[in-house]
């Protein structure tokens, strides 16, 4: 329960691809991992080519798992918006074609933008993981101390201040797109159905960020493009963790989303992916 316990979590959660990559040069052949550490030079050379190997595999995952998002995320919103908004919107005589376009498209073209931003750690980023990871097998006879600034601790006054002002931004930034969604000619159950994907897509999309920079050794960097995206995505991303957690608990929901909607396009993926395989084997055999 000590405050400094997260800091230092952070700082160690830096160092793990390390030892994500020791792990894969050693999983190659267990037998040989006491001799791999006696070399330094061919240490060195295992462990770029071992990060190279995972880099090539992220971007891979990050790509084919990014077209799935879009495509599943565009079918749901379509069957969503055909079999329960549009006779919604008939019905209440607020049917509006622009309105159903955006409600269609803008959550999987959101999540497009979202994955498309999406960066694996530069090549220098490969750099320094083989460097780091040379000072843990091979230490100094000092070894060098990672330093852990405490933080400042907050008065009651400041934190609730605070909180005050995330829910008033919250607040604000919520009533600002039900404000757009309306001037649209957006139902109320639209709104709701919206602002409900948009959640979901905004923590997903923290989510694979965070798996798709998995191998950046050291604490993450936010500029202050990263810092604005925040405090916008933030009251949606905590509705969409909410939400994501919601979802969960209701396995029933989640079993019938599976059989009718995950289930075929899974098929349908790995149908894809074969076929790519096999056009690529037969222009291989000709060339």
């Amino acid at each position: 329960n000590h405050p400094l316990v997260k800091i230092i979590q952070r700082k160690a959660y830096g160092f793990s691809p390390i030892f994500w990559i020791f792990q894969d040069i050693v999983s190659e052949d267990p037998s040989k991992a006491a001799s791999l550490f006696e070399n330094s030079e061919s240490l060195e050379t295992k462990i770029k080519f071992a990060y190279d190997k995972r880099y090539r595999l992220l971007k891979k995952e990050n790509r084919r798992w990014g077209a799935r998002w879009v495509i599943s995320i565009l079918l749901s919103k379509m069957l969503l918006a055909f079999l329960i908004e549009v006779p919604y919107d008939r019905l209440h005589g607020n049917f509006s074609p622009l309105a159903l376009g955006i409600n269609m498209f803008f959550p999987p073209f959101l999540m497009f933008l979202i994955i498309s931003s999406i960066r694996v750690p530069s090549a220098d980023n490969k750099n320094r993981l083989s460097w780091e990871a040379m000072k843990i097998v091979y230490p100094k006879d000092q070894p060098e101390p990672i330093r852990i600034e405490e933080t400042k601790e907050k008065t009651g006054f400041v934190i609730i201040f605070l909180r005050l002002f995330f829910w008033l931004t919250s607040t604000v930034i919520f009533a600002g797109a039900i404000y757009l969604l309306l001037k649209i000619n957006f139902s109320w159950l639209s709104i709701v159905i919206f602002l409900a994907f948009f959640s979901l897509i905004a923590f997903s999309g923290m989510k694979i960020e965070a798996t798709a920079k998995q191998l950046k050794v050291g604490e993450k960097e936010e500029g202050i493009l990263g810092f604005i995206a925040d405090i916008l995505f933030l009251p949606f991303r905590n509705i969409g963790k909410w939400l994501s957690g919601q979802l969960q608990k209701y396995n029933l929901i989640i079993l019938i989303l599976n059989l009718f909607f995950e289930a075929p396009l899974q098929i349908f993926f790995e149908f894809l992916e074969s076929w790519r395989d096999y056009i690529k084997k037969k222009k291989e055999e000709m060339e």
